[in-house]
C-alpha cells in the first residue's frame, strides 16, 4: 500500500474515533465510548477503528521512514525513549486495571498502581508512544496522524468521566479530587 493510501486509512480511522468520542460527550445517553458491552456494535466499531488506525499508522511509519530527512542521532533516541516509556506506562495501566476494563468494559474503580499518579495512565502512555513513533519514523505523514490521535487521547477522558461518576459516585469524586486527569 502506498504512503498516501496508508495516510488516508489511518487518518480516517482516527478522525472517526475522535468524532465518536465527541458524540459520546455531547450525547451521553447514546454514547459510543465507553461501550455498553463486549457484544455491542459500539465495542466492535471502536476497537475495529482503533486496530485499523493504529495498524495503518505503524505501517505508514515503515513505508514513509525518515521521509522528512531528520538526523538519526536526534530522532532515534528521543523517539525510542518516548515510545518505550509510553508503552511501558500504558501496559502498567492495563495490568493494574485488567484487560476487560482496559477495553472499556465495566469493573471496579482503579486507584492503585499508576492510577495513584494519573487517572489516565494508558492515555498518557499512548500519547508518549504515539509521539515517540512520529519522532522515530521521521515522517510528516505519521506526525499528521499522530496529532489527531493525541487529540483523541486528550478528549477520551471527557466521555468516560461522567460514566465513572454515575457508576462510582462519591468514591470517584474523591479520587478525581486528589489525582489529576493526566499529570
Amino acid at each position: 500500500m502506498s504512503p498516501t493510501t496508508l495516510l488516508a486509512v489511518s487518518l480516517g480511522a482516527h478522525l472517526l474515533l475522535l468524532a465518536g468520542t465527541l458524540w459520546s460527550i455531547l450525547r451521553p445517553r447514546a454514547r459510543l465510548w465507553p461501550p455498553p458491552g463486549r457484544r455491542s456494535w459500539q465495542f466492535v466499531a471502536t476497537w475495529t477503528l482503533f486496530a485499523v488506525g493504529t495498524g495503518s499508522l505503524v505501517w505508514l511509519g515503515a513505508a514513509d521512514w525518515n521521509a522528512a530527512g531528520v538526523a538519526a542521532r536526534i530522532r532515534l533516541p528521543a523517539g525510542g525513549l518516548l515510545m518505550a516509556g509510553g508503552l511501558a506506562l500504558a501496559l502498567w495501566g492495563v495490568a493494574s486495571l485488567g484487560v476487560g476494563q482496559a477495553l472499556g468494559l465495566e469493573g471496579g474503580l482503579a486507584v492503585a498502581g499508576p492510577y495513584r499518579f494519573t487517572r489516565n495512565p494508558q492515555y498518557v502512555g499512548d500519547i508518549a508512544a504515539t509521539v515517540g513513533w512520529a519522532l522515530l519514523t521521521g515522517s510528516l505523514r505519521v506526525a499528521a496522524v499522530a496529532l489527531v490521535a493525541v487529540v483523541w487521547y486528550l478528549v477520551l477522558p471527557r466521555s468516560e468521566e461522567p460514566w465513572l461518576e454515575e457508576r462510582f459516585g462519591d468514591a470517584y469524586r474523591r479520587y478525581r479530587s486528589r489525582v489529576p486527569r493526566f499529570f
